[in-house]
């Protein structure tokens, strides 16, 4: 490029026909010069024009330098190293090596793209593509170039980089189709998802993932409804390539060119497997629940009612000794009364308010003195066996509920082997480093003690399986089962703070899998069954403190107590007994309903012991689903008499408690 004012020389023509002299003429008039000429086409170039010398210098400039850099053509001009101090301080080294390197290798053309600060302290990107002149000697003459603001165009580059980079490291599994739903393009993360490597998913149809057939013809509805080009939102049962199924919560957006036609499809698909089976779980949990409540309720003003059936059945029994036929009448009532109060403890089992004495306890232990029980209980044509790890640690359970847990498996498993099988029990110690998640649980890390029960008897279909655990539920023939008791195994397991799981298929048999946690003791003293003997019991002269809100049974434990020579004050709530307690300070013992209108017996207790650290108590209820049963009633050392009873049981206990140191 030639310097200001110093145009080339025009080539000499032909003259013209007149009229076409006078017609350029014409088109020419204004101008005043070739140097005018060249200014006026260098400022209307959308980027700076320049010359400049090897010391940075410029001996020519247009006019758009002012807009890019804020300095005046004047300014540029005037001072030398001007052009040179515009480049950023942190890409100058670099511009100068790649000019030094273009030298050295008498590069014609050389680009550069570097940041330059304009007067006002902005950073602007540009691109300076220069012509580089030599001598004949090689030496740099000068550079021509052109210099073109690309601001706009690095701020796109970088936020499609940004945007590349959050689609590449995103959670989500990111996946672009074409207008005809091949797959394009598919991000790190949906490769961690599905288990289809890059290569295995470009070019192919998203149809692969579809779990079953059903999930066919969603996905080819949807491909119908993008076709229009609208969004579609859903949730998803996919498959992964390892044939593990996925829930997926999906987003398909039309991605459309300048003219409006779809040209792509942008899938975003989030990973909700562990959440929707955690809602499934809540779900089932509180069905279970409100099922517990229920039944738990029932449980305890049935249990109110059979404690005065049973109560006054023995009143009169006792009456009617010189009567055999009458007494054989109250036998039976009294065996009605009892299987009715059987079932309130399953229903309590099930609904986990069933009041329970937790101990330390070797499994192995309970299995084994259970074991002749098992047998009898099976028949002849079934085998019992037991396959025991020892050295297992204790776990903290009720050894009865334990016991209930097992022959109520082993019922279940003889009910499926009509024709004779295997029953195996076996037990052995599990260790869990992280959390694990298995069929609508999640069991939290720690060391736990497995409790197998397994048959190879009918098995169970998947619909039954599902519903094993839920109350009333039976396959068995009317009059075979009530269909509690694997609802109270659940139940139990619960209230010890385990998890129990079913494994089962049609024809290849059952197996329970019981985790309930280890417990911290580290030995376990020997266990001997204690033999219940019927004793004479005795009664006394002491002073009881009755507090009852049910009339009936409140009538009957007086009328009970008072037969065996107690003094008995009587209370219609925990208020009342507080008030009678400091006005009869020879009170002996408290007898306390724990849950009663106004003040309930561990408020009404913790009153009196203010007054009289010391004062024994005999707690009894037919169950409590609040804190205040939780917190004590269960507690080691608390003396519980639980509902139904008789005049004989509440007078034995209340010895008992009155006798012990």
């Amino acid at each position: 490029m030639a310097q200001k004012g110093n145009l080339p020389s025009q080539r000499q023509r032909s003259a013209p026909p007149d009229g076409a002299s006078n017609l350029r003429a014409d088109a020419v008039k204004g101008i005043t010069g070739s140097g005018d000429l060249l200014r006026s086409l260098m400022n209307n170039i959308p980027g700076i024009v320049y010359r400049g010398m090897p010391d940075w210098s410029l001996t020519f400039v247009g006019g758009e330098v002012e807009r890019l850099t804020g300095y005046t053509c004047r300014e540029m001009l005037g001072e030398s190293t001007l052009w040179r101090s515009l480049i950023h301080p942190d890409d100058i080294e670099r511009v100068c090596e790649s000019i030094r390197n273009a030298i050295c290798r008498q590069e014609r053309i050389l680009r550069v793209e570097c940041r330059i600060v304009r007067k006002d302290g902005e950073v602007r990107w540009v691109s300076d593509r220069r012509q580089m002149i030599y001598d004949e000697g090689g030496m740099l003459l000068c550079v021509d170039g052109l210099c073109l603001d690309i601001s706009d165009q690095k701020r796109a580059e970088e936020e499609r980089r940004r945007l590349a980079a959050a689609v590449e490291y995103a959670a989500d599994a990111i996946m672009v189709t074409d207008a005809e739903w091949i797959v394009q393009y598919v991000n790190p993360a949906f490769e961690k998802v599905t288990g289809y490597t890059k290569e295995e998913a470009l070019g192919r149809n998203p149809y692969i993932f579809a779990a079953d057939g059903e999930n066919m013809r969603v996905y080819l509805g949807i491909k119908d409804k993008i076709r229009s080009g609208s969004p579609w939102k859903g949730r998803l049962k996919n498959r992964r390539k390892d044939g593990i199924h996925l829930e997926q919560d999906i987003v398909i957006s039309p991605i459309r060119d300048p003219g409006g036609k779809v040209v792509d499809h942008v899938v975003a698909a989030r990973d909700i497997t562990r959440e929707a089976f955690l809602q499934k779980q809540a779900q089932a949990a509180q069905r279970m629940e409100a099922v517990g409540t229920l039944a738990g309720g029932i449980a305890h003003d049935f249990n109110n009612a059979l404690t005065g059936i049973i109560g006054f059945a023995d009143l009169l029994r006792m009456r009617l000794e010189k009567e055999p036929k009458l007494q054989g009448d109250v036998d039976e009532i009294l065996k009605c009364a009892e299987r009715a109060s059987t079932l309130t403890r399953q229903l309590l089992a099930f609904a986990r308010r069933q009041v329970i004495e937790p101990m330390s306890l070797g499994l192995n232990t309970v299995v084994r003195d259970l074991t002749r029980l098992m047998k009898k209980v099976s028949g002849e044509q079934i085998e019992v066996r037991i396959r025991l790890t020892e050295g297992i640690p204790p776990v903290f359970a009720d050894r009865g509920q334990l016991e209930q847990v097992l022959l109520n498996l082993c019922l279940n498993s003889r009910d499926a082997m009509p024709g004779g099988g295997e029953f195996l029990v076996s037990t052995d110690a599990v260790v869990w480093e992280g959390e694990r998640l298995e069929d609508q649980a999640i069991m939290p890390a720690g060391q736990y003690v497995l409790l197998a029960v397994a048959d190879n008897g009918s098995g169970m279909d998947d619909a039954t399986r599902k519903r094993a655990f839920e109350p009333y539920f039976t396959k068995k023939a009317s009059g075979k089962g009530t269909g509690l008791g694997l609802s109270m195994v659940y139940g139990i397991v619960k209230q010890n703070g385990g998890f129990v799981f079913l494994d089962s298929r049609p024809g290849e048999g059952t197996t329970f899998r019981i985790y309930l946690p280890a417990a911290e003791a580290v030995s376990i003293e020997k266990e001997e069954k204690k033999e219940t003997k019927e004793a004479a019991i005795r009664g006394g002269e002491e002073t009881i403190l009755l507090a009852e809100d049910e009339e009936a049974i409140r009538n009957l434990a007086e009328r009970s107590l008072r037969g065996y020579g107690y003094e008995v004050l009587v209370a219609r709530d925990g208020a009342e007994a507080v008030a009678l307690f400091e006005m009869h300070p020879e009170v002996a013992i408290a007898l306390l309903d724990v849950v009663m209108p106004r003040m309930g017996g561990k408020e009404a207790l913790d009153a009196m012991r203010r007054l009289r650290p010391g004062l024994k108590a005999l707690f009894t209820s037919g169950y409590s689903t609040d804190r205040i049963h939780e917190s004590f009633v269960l507690l080691p050392g608390i003396e519980f008499l639980p509902k139904p009873y008789g005049p004989a049981s509440i007078a034995r206990r209340v010895r008992e408690v009155l006798d012990k140191i």
